[in-house]
């Protein structure tokens, strides 16, 4: 199996290089993005996959054309896939731990458009820093703080647990920010 995605994956760059001008490559993503963020029955990890590898340099040089599948988040959350992105999110931070940004961009979406689990998700990214690069700040312990209360007081029981776990190590103060 491995030995044929090898094959397959040699055979669409050859084509996409030798036979697709930049121009037809940018159309033909557009059409892509635009199919991908409307087809509710496609499993979020074709998404995460498409997502991860059109952002990855060593696939697509092109600036723009990157732009246009970076903006298949956008359309999810003007099409208010919250699960979808929350899905991606989660896909992203277990597969590819290379693109921190796009599982906080996901899951920040997913949590702003009211879905509990996404927003216990981003809290606990952003308080334990597996989200974003590095330490967290103070700035973003307490944005996590607020959003792990968010999720809890929406009826998340994990997002509850964690709080409350995190309330009695006194990683926070106890009172709303």
């Amino acid at each position: 199996e491995l030995e044929v995605r090898l094959n397959l994956r040699l055979f669409a760059e050859y084509v996409r290089d030798r036979h697709l001008s930049l121009r037809d490559r940018r159309r033909l993503l557009e059409r892509v993005t635009v199919w991908l963020s409307v087809d509710e029955e496609l499993p979020p990890v074709l998404l995460t996959r498409f997502l991860h590898y059109w952002q990855q340099e060593r696939y697509c040089e092109d600036e723009a054309s990157r732009r246009i599948v970076d903006a298949l988040p956008d359309k999810l959350f003007e099409r208010g896939a919250k699960k979808t992105l929350h899905e991606i999110a989660v896909a992203v931070r277990s597969h590819f731990e290379s693109a921190p940004a796009l599982s906080e961009r996901c899951s920040r979406a997913a949590a702003e458009l009211g879905l509990p689990a996404a927003m216990g998700w981003l809290g606990h990214g952003l308080v334990h820093a597996w989200l974003g690069r590095g330490m967290p700040t103070s700035q973003r312990l307490e944005e996590g703080a607020l959003w792990m209360r968010r999720g809890a007081a929406a009826g998340d029981s994990d997002t509850a647990a964690l709080l409350g776990s995190h309330l009695l190590h006194g990683d926070f103060s106890e009172a709303e920010p």
